[in-house]
């Protein structure tokens, strides 16, 4: 006589299916605490920097760099960033921007 899948669960419904499977859970275990050390003098929180708009020099030069090519390489993208006194992300950021634009505007 066969014996089928579902009878075997229905025997004891407090154990169903726990003991036969071999994925089974366990009882969670409680989080060990992790230590840590509460630092005596918290900083001063850091005050963000504004954000600068580019000046007449600037963007004359990131125009100059944008109508050579719009993807510069990181070189390229670092030794104008060293003289504008900008950093290479900012040179990055407006490049993408102005790209943007352009192509979505036909600029």
């Amino acid at each position: 006589m066969a014996v089928s899948h579902a009878s075997l669960e229905r025997g004891n419904p407090n154990t169903r299916g726990v003991a036969q499977l071999p994925f089974a859970r366990t009882a969670p275990s409680a989080p060990t605490p992790v230590p840590y050390d509460i630092p005596a003098e918290t900083p001063e929180p850091t005050i963000k920097k504004k954000r600068k708009r580019a000046d007449a020099r600037q963007l004359e030069a990131l125009n100059r760099m944008y109508a050579r090519t719009a993807f510069p390489s990181t070189e390229e993208r670092l030794q104008l960033a060293k003289d504008l006194d900008m950093s290479a992300r900012s040179v990055q950021i407006w490049l993408a921007h102005t790209f943007i634009y352009a192509t979505c505007f036909d600029f």
